[in-house]
């Protein structure tokens, strides 16, 4: 009996043993497996973070074309309502007025202000020049050319239609006459 006993703790003793040697196994390979998954999490998530940061950029991108697109949609809009604001100015000169009611010309007055009050407050502002100004070809576009007493080359002689700003860009330099 003894002999079995002592076998016994031998078979225990070994299996001990190999039980020890594949825990450790074992451990080696989650600690690998372990060592894995975060290698692949670490992968993910700066995949995941380029990703966004490219998103956040593009949607910036995308807000500033939409801004420059509304931008020019809305230039190119209040151009269109600038010969509307021109037609006022034509049929409210002091030589148009005389064929007109007075009840009228208060009415198409008032419209126009309306209109022009508008058009300020999407940035419209009127350039002003004047006869005798100096010709700046930034804001004035000079369509004629001519030669005048008392004038000096490049003063503006007279204006011939109205220039406007549209939020501090020039949307339509002011058309004068200029002394040659």
């Amino acid at each position: 009996m003894k002999e079995t006993e002592k076998r016994k703790e031998e078979i225990e003793k070994e299996t001990d043993e190999t039980k020890k040697e594949e825990s450790k196994e074992e451990k080696r390979e989650l600690e690998k497996k372990l060592e894995s998954c975060l290698k692949e999490r670490k992968e993910y998530l700066e995949g995941w973070q380029r990703e966004r940061a490219d998103f956040l950029n593009y949607k910036k991108e995308q807000e500033k074309i939409n801004k420059e697109l509304f931008q020019k949609f809305k230039e190119k809009l209040i151009k269109n309502f600038l010969i509307i604001l021109d037609n006022f100015d034509l049929i409210l000169k002091e030589e148009n007025l005389k064929n007109l009611n007075e009840e009228i010309i208060k009415g198409l007055l008032l419209i126009k202000s309306q209109f022009l009050d508008v058009l300020k407050k999407e940035g419209l502002k009127e350039i002003e020049v004047q006869e005798g100004d100096r010709f700046n070809p930034e804001i004035h576009e000079a369509v004629i050319l001519e030669e005048k007493e008392g004038r000096k080359k490049d003063e503006i002689i007279e204006v011939l239609v109205k220039g406007y700003f549209l939020n501090g860009k020039v949307i339509r330099p002011a058309k004068v006459k200029v002394g040659k």
